[in-house]
């Protein structure tokens, strides 16, 4: 889609594009600083698409975080194409950078630990990411981490449907295969295996450099264990944390992201790094906690009908549920290839 023209913004260039959106960079002329504008594709532009949009920024204007890309504007584009302005992150992806070269365990951990807060924070709030990748942790001009995109993965408002989407290869199972919905924990899963890549620099279940369609990415994930980091050197301690937050289980998952955190800085004090601490919002002190717990609150839309899912994808026996769990609702997802 072309960019739109917007008042008092200078188009500079596209920065990416998704499923429900493209990015582009803009000159702002008032203050004067570069920008990055997200603008609702025209084919989801209907009353239930805008209402997630402009649900998804109620969430991030309530997302205060240093590691969370803040939210500066909303607006809505003469074309009627919904908008909102935030902080432009100069800096390369951690999906761009991973794939360049793995990042190391001391930055890792650091980068871990500051996600962490800030899905904690987010959770404390009653707000889902659901859709944690390295794609969707972004760097500003200062390296840091920044976490971006939430909203439109699970995000509705007044009872309009929002299509829905997730990240096959850093996606929990429970959310994969439907037999139950996201939560904290598929959050937690997601987390885990971002790190995963960063450490690897590829995804969890793609087994390097064979097929990694998203069909034998969902029968690994279906079938086996999280695998143990196929690095020399790296800490049991860490293993053991990633792994435990990847269980197929969410009850045995760290009960909350700070749980994780707290693991990551066993591991940095076992290597005798300079310990991380987590940024969370102080207890009475997180902006409009009553209106957002009700944005995540909301029940699931129902799925569109012509959506592959991932039974479909891989046959009735394979997906069948495991002793104890539910029955599979109809999930529905966006596959990528398992490159982060």
């Amino acid at each position: 889609m072309a960019a739109p023209t917007l008042p008092g913004l200078e188009f500079v260039g596209q920065l990416g594009s998704g499923g429900f959106a493209d990015v582009f960079a803009y000159d702002q002329q008032l203050p004067a600083r570069r920008v990055a504008v997200k603008v609702l594709r025209e084919h989801v532009a209907s009353p239930g698409g805008v209402g997630g949009f402009l649900a998804e920024a109620n969430a991030l204007a309530a997302l205060q975080h240093p590691n969370i890309v803040p939210l500066h504007a909303v607006g809505v584009a003469q074309d009627g194409r919904p908008y909102f302005v935030m902080a432009y992150c100069p800096g390369p992806n951690f999906s761009a950078r991973c794939r360049a070269k793995p990042l190391g365990l001391a930055e890792t951990l650091r980068v871990g630990i500051a996600l962490a807060g800030a899905v904690e924070t987010a959770h404390r709030l009653g707000l889902l990411h659901r859709d944690i990748k390295p794609d969707n942790v972004l760097s500003d001009q200062y390296g840091t981490p920044q976490l971006a995109d939430f909203g439109l993965v699970g995000v509705r408002a007044d009872n309009d449907p929002v299509e829905l989407g997730v990240s096959v290869p850093w996606s929990a199972p429970e959310v994969l295969f439907g037999t139950s919905d996201a939560s904290p924990a598929s959050d937690v899963y997601s987390l885990a295996a971002t790190l995963w890549t960063l450490l690897v620099g590829y995804s969890p279940f793609e087994i390097d450099p064979t097929w990694n369609s998203p069909v034998d990415l969902l029968r690994r994930i279906r079938t086996q264990a999280a695998p143990s980091l196929p690095l020399s050197g790296a800490p049991t301690s860490l293993d053991i944390a990633l792994m435990k937050a990847m269980d197929k289980d969410p009850g045995r998952r760290p009960g909350s992201a700070l749980d994780l955190a707290a693991a990551l800085q066993g591991v940095q004090r076992s290597l005798g790094l300079p310990v991380t601490e987590p940024v969370v919002a102080q207890p009475g002190l997180e902006p409009d906690a009553d209106r957002s717990a009700s944005v995540a609150s909301e029940p699931d839309a129902a799925p569109p009908a012509s959506v592959t899912t991932a039974s479909e994808l891989l046959g009735g026996p394979v997906v069948q549920p495991l002793p104890g769990e539910a029955p599979p609702r109809r999930p529905w997802w966006r596959g990528r290839q398992g490159r982060p």
